[in-house]
């Protein structure tokens, strides 16, 4: 029993890795189509946030998706909704199967395949302890505030704005930027930092930063870079829509003649100088033009993900028989 258990978990350890390291490649190729400069200019903010999101999601969707062809049609064969064909090639083939339970004895291949699975997971593992303690130090500073109190004000000269805390986010503004600002200016700046708290964007950038660690270094890093860009063009379209477009862009030049604060991604804050500070004041100036909000190439990626899931279901022997290579 417990060799088979073995086999059964070999056989759909296999198939996840396969499966995530097919959604990376697939996410790289998307990221230079759907990332692309032509349909960044043409797509407004909060689409393109979603798409990065979708596209950072890729590996673990491939991977879910590969463990669920390889399992619908042990759990159809076992209902007899299908034909049991495990008898039918032998049972030295390896087949995924709850009646006829497997023995799979994994060869040196295989074994690197397993290897370099557990290797991702351990980059994933590696991203999460250090954004664990900077989420914990930001919501600890967070909650130094009074309850009541969503803005926090520091006595540093540096002219900055910008959240902390994921779970009740509070807006920092450091006594340089009160002074440089004017009271509207002051004004567009909250709305902006209010826009990344109603959106939940420090909790989501803490996701897309865990997802990235299991893409391609280059993948993850456009992936960071495009939803960040995307993310402050939201809320300055916020702020916009409020009348306070060019008091934020007036801001934001003041905060640039100031000492610039390292340009890293973080994700346990969003500064209001963020981004491409360039090309979000020209936005705020010239608004950002006609947009179009169409969806279809997500739609087309979720159709093909879910066709080529049903494909290799119903090619369930043929998924086997790859399997028994490696094995």
């Amino acid at each position: 029993m417990i060799e088979a258990f073995l086999g059964l978990t070999s056989l759909l350890a296999i198939v996840a890795v396969f499966g995530l390291f097919t959604g990376t490649l697939v996410a790289s190729l998307s990221a230079r189509f759907l990332l692309s400069s032509s349909f960044l200019d043409q797509t407004p903010p909060g689409l393109r946030c979603r798409r990065v999101e979708q596209i950072a999601l890729l590996p673990i969707a491939a991977s879910l998706l590969a463990m669920l062809a390889l399992i619908l049609p042990a759990l159809f064969k076992l209902a007899g909704l299908i034909d049991d064909h495990c008898l039918a090639h032998g049972l030295h083939h390896p087949h995924f199967c709850l009646r006829h339970l497997p023995a799979f004895d994994a060869s040196p291949l295989a074994l690197m395949v397993l290897v370099a699975g557990a290797l991702s997971m351990v980059g994933l593992v590696r991203a999460v302890l250090p954004l664990y303690g900077q989420a914990r130090l930001t919501n600890s500073i967070a909650r130094i505030a009074p309850p009541d109190r969503h803005v926090i004000r520091t006595d540093s000269e540096s002219p900055r704005a910008f959240l902390v805390g994921i779970q009740k986010p509070r807006i920092v503004l450091t006594k340089g930027l009160l002074r440089k600002l004017t009271p509207p200016e002051r004004r567009a700046v909250v709305r902006h930092e209010i826009a990344h708290a109603r959106a939940g964007d420090l909790a989501r950038r803490l996701m897309l930063v865990l997802l990235a660690s299991l893409h391609l270094p280059q993948t993850g890093r456009c992936l960071l870079r495009h939803w960040n860009q995307a993310a402050e063009e939201r809320a300055d379209d916020t702020v916009a829509a409020h009348g306070q477009g060019l008091d934020l862009a007036s801001a934001l030049v003041k905060i640039l003649r100031g000492k610039r604060p390292e340009s890293s991604v973080q994700a346990h804050s969003m500064g209001a100088d963020s981004g491409d500070v360039a090309r979000r004041i020209r936005r705020l100036a010239d608004g950002p033009g006609e947009l179009s909000s169409s969806c279809w190439l997500e739609w087309s990626l979720i159709a093909g993900l879910s066709l080529v899931t049903l494909a290799a279901a119903s090619q369930h022997h043929a998924v086997e028989t790859v399997i028994g290579w490696l094995g």
